[in-house]
């Protein structure tokens, strides 16, 4: 490996880190490893936002407030900013690092293209990158669109996290999910796609000095729930998709050449899609860090750490890994997987199973999104941060992935406050693992 992560070959730096979310913890614990200071912003108070508590130094500057913030930077004497996991506030984070005169991955225009859906779908189709059809809202209110079209996926065109997503089976749920996605959109601009119920998968990119490389494919094992099984979220993940010979020989080459149009130069990006005739179609991209952890597969399996790549960027202008082209290698060996348990809105009254499930060979993380004592509240149905717990780890064979993905899964609980389990109830592994996977 080109940086030694572990010998903490930033020592001296500090960064300030723009997301006190408790999730934000995550990126924290990897700028310690690196040996950055780290400093935590956000308009909440420390017990709003648990990361501060995680950091060396916090404030309760609000990272809207571009000038308060670039006036934080300089006065801590900061060598380098990141945003956390959100969209919402990339745009910001862009102008900030421009003010204050230090690196960004990316320009306030590429940042606001890939925030954006209506946006870089267009630009997806203008590659010929494969996305799903969508359809405009006057289409939809009018009853224009014919039922064959139907389910529908709908969301804000500025939303992240699967806030304000759900299915629509009919006209009467299109209307519907239409209300929810305005309440989770700012610009109240909304995105009507045609819904192809099948396998999904997620396609990791980093960019080093315009070059681009796939780091990892997998595929995205969804649960579906609710009323007219309006929502669907991951169960698991599993790693190498069976799907990345054919999107590294024909879409590939397309989404390389779509970046090198907008001038992509450094960073992380992912993009999610459905699998549509054994095609991978586009319907979601991040140009930023992701909660799923594939990092840690990427680390363990191909030799670099793609989060480290974007600290080490953040503080030095560069990603740091010169030998990114050999290391890059999607079709790596070995297999990897993330098991995500859902759980229903309530309050956490207590874990069970997470030091076992630490102790089991190969696994490199578990992680949980709410604390005992904090309440999932309604409004959470079909939102990623119904993902209670997050389970990381490697394995030599699929046999070996899916005997350690079944373990995690019958050793995690999360009861309630009544003594109840809270979890959406799935079958981990999938019963294909094994025609998943290379």
């Amino acid at each position: 490996m080109t940086m030694d992560l572990n010998s903490k070959p930033l020592a001296g730096k500090k960064l300030l880190l723009l997301d006190g979310s408790r999730k934000a913890i995550e990126i924290i614990d990897e700028a310690h490893r690196l040996g950055l200071h780290v400093i935590v912003t956000d308009y909440n108070t420390p017990e709003q936002s648990p990361a501060k508590f995680a950091a060396d130094e916090h404030f309760q500057v609000s990272t809207s407030d571009v000038a308060a913030v670039v006036e934080l930077a300089q006065r801590e004497g900061v060598s380098g900013i990141l945003a956390g996991f959100s969209d919402r506030w990339l745009p910001a984070y862009a102008e900030i690092c421009a003010e204050a005169g230090l690196p960004c991955y990316a320009t306030v225009d590429q940042i606001k293209l890939f925030t954006d859906k209506k946006r870089y779908k267009e630009l997806l189709h203008e590659f010929g990158v494969p996305t799903l059809r969508s359809y405009s809202v006057e289409e939809a209110t009018s009853g224009g669109i014919p039922a064959a079209q139907f389910p529908l996926i709908i969301k804000p065109s500025d939303g992240s996290g699967s806030r304000g997503i759900s299915i629509a089976q009919t006209q009467t749920d299109l209307e519907e999910s239409l209300a929810v996605a305005r309440d989770y959109s700012w610009t109240q601009d909304i995105v009507i796609e045609r819904f192809m119920p099948g396998e999904e998968a997620t396609v990791y990119w980093v960019f080093q000095d315009g070059e681009c490389h796939v780091c990892l494919m997998w595929n995205r094992h969804m649960h579906d729930f609710g009323p007219d099984l309006r929502y669907r979220l991951p169960v698991a993940y599993s790693s190498p998709s069976s799907l990345l010979p054919r999107y590294l020989e024909e879409v590939a080459p397309r989404v390389v050449e779509m970046m090198k149009s907008v001038e992509i130069t450094n960073g992380i990006m992912f993009m999610q899609g459905l699998i549509h005739d054994g095609v991978f179609h586009t319907y979601d991209i991040g140009y930023r860090v992701t909660p799923t952890q594939e990092y840690r597969i990427v680390e363990q399996l191909c030799g670099y750490n793609p989060l480290a790549m974007l600290l080490h960027f953040a503080v030095t202008g560069s990603m740091g890994v010169p030998e990114l082209g050999r290391l890059a290698r999607p079709r790596h060996d070995g297999f990897g997987y993330n098991v995500s348990i859902l759980v229903r809105p309530g309050t956490v009254g207590v874990y069970q199973g997470l030091d076992a499930v630490a102790q089991l060979p190969g696994v490199l993380s578990v992680g949980t999104s709410l604390s005992e004592g904090e309440t999932l509240p309604e409004e959470g149905w079909g939102q990623l941060r119904q993902i209670a717990v997050r389970v990381i780890g490697v394995s030599d064979t699929v046999d070996g992935m899916r005997e350690s993905m079944t373990t995690i899964a019958d050793l995690v609980d999360v009861k309630d406050t009544s003594g109840e389990s809270m979890v959406i109830a799935d079958t981990v592994p999938p019963g294909d693992l094994a025609e998943r996977v290379l």
